[in-house]
């Protein structure tokens, strides 16, 4: 469901009207300002790219995550797009760009860090149970 199709939604289900909606966010001073228009807008998907704050201030009004707001919005990727291994993806985003001989050197490194993680783990449990 698009970012416009579930905040109409959600204001639907809370059953605000849009004039509600900007008179809440000004009585409640959640930090943007937002008209009627600028929210039938959002609503028709016609703002490709609302702003983090005026996403956090419809958060705060509808009592519903920021965080998927924020997802819906594009500026977070779903989960099912990250996969289990987003952190790595992230930290080792320019990888690709490296030559096959580079990144075999990278994973080397790689392969030797884990490996003296392991054995400092290994040291550090032998040397618990001597105490």
């Amino acid at each position: 469901m698009s970012l416009g199709s579930y905040l109409r939604q959600v204001r639907h289900t809370r059953q605000l009207s849009l004039r509600g909606v900007q008179r809440l966010a000004k009585e409640q001073r959640l930090g943007a300002e937002l008209s009627s228009g600028y929210l039938s807008m959002l609503e028709r998907n016609e703002v490709k790219e609302p702003s983090p704050r005026i996403l956090y201030t419809l958060a705060s009004i509808y009592e519903v995550d920021y965080i998927d707001l924020m997802r819906r919005a594009g500026y977070i990727p779903n989960e099912a797009d990250m996969g289990g291994d987003q952190p790595a993806r992230v930290a080792f985003r320019g990888a690709s760009q490296l030559s096959k001989e580079q990144q075999q050197r990278v994973q080397r490194m790689i392969d030797f860090e884990l490996s003296e993680s392991r054995r400092s783990k290994g040291r550090g449990k032998t040397e618990d149970a001597d105490v």
